[in-house]
């Protein structure tokens, strides 16, 4: 059995393309899973999202992000790593987000624990390894018109 943790995490993430590539983070697992995410993270407590974003962004990929426009919002369940055969609701809040001129992906000073890199991730080439895999819609096609509320992405 299953059980729902009863906190709801917030997560701002930020979505730069350039160039059709878009800059994620690299992660790898103990197991060997291999897995590229959006950079950012949650919000301190009393931290606004936007301010949230920049910190994390500054942690993760070294870099002071501009902030752009809210893209999406999204539900996101996935299995909390601090309690056994529990699932985690996750609040994915999406922002379009650039990088200064000239930025080169690395990792920040902070990176996520299982971080081994920032990279200009093709997407057609990586689809598969981008989590939550949903996100290749929005990637591909940024401009297209889409509802604000993503609801469940997987």
């Amino acid at each position: 059995m299953v059980d729902i943790a009863q906190d709801i995490r917030i997560a701002a993430r930020a979505l730069i393309i350039q160039d059709n590539k878009v800059l994620a983070q690299h992660k790898v697992y103990d197991n060997g899973e291999e897995r590229f995410t959006l950079p950012g993270g949650a919000p301190y407590p009393g931290e606004p999202l936007e301010k949230g974003l920049i910190r994390e962004c500054q942690e993760e990929i070294g870099a002071k992000i501009t902030v752009f426009e809210l893209m999406h919002v999204a539900d996101l369940f996935k299995r909390k790593k601090s309690v056994a055969n529990t699932i985690q609701q996750q609040i994915e809040v999406i922002f379009r987000c650039d990088v200064p001129v000239g930025y080169k992906p690395r990792n920040g000073k902070k990176p996520d624990q299982h971080q081994v890199d920032v990279i200009w991730l093709d997407i057609e080439q990586h689809r598969n390894k981008l989590f939550p895999h949903d996100l290749v819609e929005i990637i591909n096609e940024p401009d297209r018109r889409r509802p604000v509320y993503m609801g469940l992405i997987k």
